[in-house]
């Protein structure tokens, strides 16, 4: 990676302690284009492990209020001190339009939520982009994890690497469309030592200065696991198998199409795409029942956050559930007299379309 940052076009998932750690080493080199993709605030709790963060918040303190989400402060700062145009999403990876991913060449993955790197791993897998994981955790041995996953159609994605269970629960959350799922817990969130998120960070940008510099990815997913408080452990790299049984390796992808955001699918789909139906990424809720108060609603909005963080509109409690979703919507479909904005997708999408059904 050259001072001016080469060409190379990053999204960096995740901007508490790694992701402000990997930030500041790349702000430090130049790199002028990174979208930053993340839907918090700014929390005490992310700020001790986060120089980067801390250190933007001190600089912008008069004007704290303009950007109370991680992700915006961080890309105001790199202007402010750096002049990297840096730009920011403060939403989840799965609310992002793909027309902002496809311009990527790598995406970075910082953030501790098995949720948001199931959905991500669905994202590169549509889009064929590779992904930089990585991971930090504390113990008696501080140590973290760099994975690469590459975009070769028989290489491992995320999701290959978890156990059957905990890969049911994630996807009941994300893509199930049934009564029931329950909200599954994160994995332990990234406490390691000063000391190993600095290891994590630096090898991380290692890789992404490989890349600029043209190394080629390869077609193997490989995993590397580093020590940072131990000398005697040295780094160990294991490649990463696919799994049979992960879904996000479908052989017959549909094709990715644009379609008008404001315009109501019956009048986009026979117009531009005759013939063709719309397959949601994810199941949209149409219909949910509040466990509280018992009064239903209709979000239109992805299941995940139906279950996980939205609000009754009557009592304002987070106890959502689900009792109609959609996932497939047809030219001749009720639902397609609603626009993609009025069912709950993002702007600057790209779809997957497949022949209408019989």
């Amino acid at each position: 990676m050259t001072q001016s940052g080469s060409g190379l076009h990053l999204a960096v998932v995740g901007t508490g302690a790694l992701g402000s750690a990997l930030l500041q080493r790349l702000a430090a080199v130049g790199m002028p284009s990174l979208l930053l993709i993340d839907p918090d605030r700014i929390e005490p709790r992310n700020l001790p492990l986060s120089p980067f963060l801390q250190e933007a918040l001190l600089a912008h303190r008069e004007q704290i209020a303009e950007y109370p989400y991680k992700a915006a402060l961080l890309a105001a700062h790199a202007w402010a001190m750096y002049r990297l145009p840096w730009r920011a999403l403060p939403c989840e990876v799965a609310a992002v339009g793909w027309q902002r991913l496809r311009a990527c060449d790598l995406v970075c993955c910082c953030t501790d939520s098995a949720l948001s790197r199931a959905e991500l791993a669905f994202v590169a897998r549509s889009l064929g982009k590779p992904v930089l994981d990585g991971a930090v955790a504390g113990g008696s041995i501080a140590e973290g994890r760099v994975t690469r996953f590459s975009p070769h159609p028989a290489a491992a994605c995320y999701l290959c690497g978890m156990g059957e269970e905990r890969r049911a629960t994630v996807l009941g959350l994300a893509a199930s469309a049934t009564l029931g799922c329950r909200v599954p817990e994160d994995a332990p969130a990234m406490t390691g030592t000063r000391s190993s998120l600095d290891l994590v960070a630096d090898t991380m940008a290692a890789v992404i200065r490989d890349v600029a510099r043209g190394t080629a990815w390869g077609e193997i997913s490989c995993a590397i696991k580093l020590y940072a408080a131990d000398p005697q452990c040295s780094a160990e790299t294991v490649e990463l198998a696919r799994s049979e049984g992960c879904p996000w390796h479908d052989a017959a992808a549909p094709a990715l199409r644009d379609l008008p955001w404001e315009l109501p699918l019956r009048d986009s789909l026979p117009r531009l795409h005759p013939g063709k139906d719309l397959l949601l990424d994810w199941p949209v809720c149409t219909v949910a029942v509040c466990n509280t108060c018992g009064q239903r609603c209709s979000p239109f909005q992805r299941v995940a956050v139906v279950r996980r963080t939205l609000r009754c509109p009557h009592c304002h409690a987070t106890a959502l559930q689900p009792l109609s979703t959609v996932s497939r919507i047809r030219a001749a479909d009720p639902l397609a007299l609603r626009s993609p904005r009025q069912l709950g997708q993002p702007i600057r999408h790209l779809y997957r379309l497949t022949a209408t059904a019989g």
